[in-house]
C-alpha cells in the first residue's frame, strides 16, 4: 500500500475536521509561509512531514513562526520527533502527532494527547473499522485476485452491446414485417439505411474477433470499435423505435428477446450475473461529457472555497452574535462532504462511473449553492457576503490555475458567478 505526502496532507485534514476544525483545508505549495494546511475558524496552523526520519526542532520552530497569526499549532510526521524537537513543543505548547499509513493519527505529547480527547464521535473507531475493511479485502484479493481492467470493461459495457445486438438479429424480420405493413413514407428508404447499419455493425464485431485472436488483448483498439458498436445498436434501437411508434414496442420486444438468448444460454447468464437488467443500450459519455462535468466540478470547488473563506470571515466579524453562533454548524454540516464529493483521487475515470460522477457534482453544486444563498440572505445586507464570496472565490481560483481542471475553467472563459444549483436535465 503506497501512502504518499499528498495522502499525509489528506489524512492531517481529515484529522483537524474530526477535532471540530470543520474548515480545515490544504493550502497551496509555497502559500502561507509553507504551512500545508490551516484552519481560520479555529486560527489553527499545521506542518505535515513524510520524511523517514525523525523531525527535528528546527521544523517545529518554522511552524511556529510561519503560523504566528495562529493561535493554535500542530504537526504530524511519520518517523517521530527528536528530544530537542519534543522539549521545544512542549514549550510552546505545539500538539506533535504521529501518523502511519494505514491512517491511524496517534498523539505524541500532552498537548496533542489533550485535543485528542476532543475527537468528535467514533472517529477511532471508524478508522480501525476501515482499516479492518482494508485488510479483510487485501486477504481477499490473495486468494481471488480482481479481474483485469479490459475483463470489467468487458463484462460491464460490452457484453451487454453483444446481446442487445444478438437480440435485434432476432426480431429483425418481425420488425422488417411492421415496418413494411405499417404504410409509412420512405419506408424502404429506411430499411435500406437500417440494413446497411447492421451490415456496418456486423463489420465492426468481424474486426472485434479478428483482432482479439490475433492480440489476445489490444484493449485501446477493442474499446474505439465497441464503442462504435454501442452507438451503432444504440442508433438502430432508437430509428426502430421512432418509424414503429403505435404499431409495436420495439424497445419491450428487443427486451424480451434477450430475456430468452439469456435463458437459453448458461455461459451468458453467468458472465453478466442474476441482477442484469435488460434495457436499452446507451452511448458511452464523450470526451466532452467528461469535460463539461470536469469544468464543473471545477466551478463547485471554487465557489466551495469562496463560500468556505467568506464563512470564516463571518464568524471573525461577527464572533458574539447570538444568531450567527446558532446557525454557524449548520452551515459546515451542509458543506461538510462538498471535498468528498468533490474528490478526484478515488477512481474518476472508470468505464462505469460517469453517472457517478455527474450525480456527486450535482449534489456539490447544490449544497455549495444552497450554503451561498443562506449566507446572502441572512447577512448579505451586513457584511455584503455575496460581494465577499465572489472576491475569496476569485482570489482562490488566480492561486490556483496551474491546477489542470482549474486551469480547465480558465480557459474555457467560465466565471465564478455560474449557478451552481441550475444544472440541466
Amino acid at each position: 500500500m503506497t501512502f504518499s505526502w499528498q495522502d499525509a496532507e489528506d489524512l492531517a485534514t481529515e484529522h483537524m475536521r474530526a477535532l471540530g476544525h470543520l474548515d480545515a483545508r490544504k493550502t497551496n505549495a509555497g502559500a502561507d509561509a509553507g504551512l500545508d494546511v490551516v484552519s481560520e475558524d479555529g486560527r489553527v496552523a499545521v506542518q505535515v512531514k513524510h520524511y523517514s526520519g525523525a523531525v527535528g526542532r528546527p521544523d517545529i520552530q518554522r511552524l511556529v513562526g510561519a503560523g504566528s497569526r495562529y493561535t493554535e499549532h500542530l504537526f504530524y510526521a511519520r518517523s517521530g520527533y527528536s528530544r530537542a524537537a519534543h522539549e521545544f513543543a512542549d514549550d510552546h505548547d505545539v500538539a506533535l502527532f504521529r501518523y502511519d499509513a494505514s491512517g491511524m493519527v496517534s498523539p505524541v505529547n500532552a498537548r496533542a494527547t489533550e485535543l485528542d480527547a476532543r475527537l468528535e464521535g467514533d472517529y477511532k473507531l471508524r478508522r480501525i473499522r476501515q482499516r479492518e475493511r482494508e485488510m479483510a479485502r487485501d486477504a481477499h484479493l490473495k486468494v481471488n485476485p480482481p479481474l483485469p481492467a479490459w475483463q470489467v470493461e468487458w463484462r460491464s459495457e460490452y457484453f451487454p452491446v453483444l446481446l442487445r445486438l444478438r437480440a435485434m438479429y432476432d426480431v429483425w424480420m418481425p420488425l422488417e414485417q411492421a415496418l413494411q405493413s405499417s404504410g409509412r413514407a420512405g419506408a424502404g428508404e429506411l430499411l435500406a439505411w437500417l440494413q446497411g447499419e447492421r451490415t456496418r455493425i456486423s463489420g465492426l464485431l468481424d474486426a472485434q474477433d479478428a483482432a482479439e485472436a490475433e492480440i489476445p488483448r489490444h484493449w485501446e483498439a477493442e474499446l474505439q470499435r465497441m464503442q462504435a458498436m454501442r452507438q451503432g445498436v444504440a442508433g438502430l434501437e432508437r430509428q426502430w423505435a421512432l418509424y414503429l411508434a403505435g404499431v409495436t414496442d420495439v424497445t419491450s420486444l428487443l427486451n424480451a428477446a434477450v430475456t430468452v438468448a439469456l435463458e437459453d444460454d448458461a455461459a451468458a447468464r453467468n458472465i453478466v450475473g442474476s441482477e442484469f437488467v435488460p434495457q436499452l443500450v446507451k452511448p458511452l459519455p464523450t470526451d466532452q461529457d467528461w469535460r463539461n462535468v470536469l469544468l464543473r466540478r471545477a466551478a463547485v470547488m471554487v465557489r466551495y472555497e469562496g463560500v468556505i473563506a467568506a464563512l470564516a470571515e463571518v464568524d471573525r466579524r461577527s464572533p458574539y452574535n447570538q444568531s450567527w453562533l446558532r446557525s454557524r454548524h449548520l452551515f459546515y454540516e451542509l458543506l461538510s462532504d462538498v471535498p468528498a464529493l468533490l474528490n478526484l483521487r478515488e477512481g474518476w475515470w472508470g468505464p462505469e462511473d460517469f453517472g457517478i460522477r455527474f450525480e456527486d457534482t450535482v449534489q456539490a453544486g447544490i449544497r455549495v449553492a444552497g450554503a451561498e444563498q443562506a449566507l446572502v440572505e441572512n447577512w448579505g445586507a451586513q457584511l455584503k457576503v455575496g460581494r465577499l464570496i465572489q472576491s475569496y472565490a476569485n482570489s482562490w481560483l488566480v492561486r490556483n490555475n496551474d491546477r489542470t481542471d482549474i486551469a480547465a475553467l480558465w480557459s474555457a472563459g467560465h466565471t465564478t458567478s455560474l449557478p451552481l444549483g441550475d444544472w440541466p436535465a
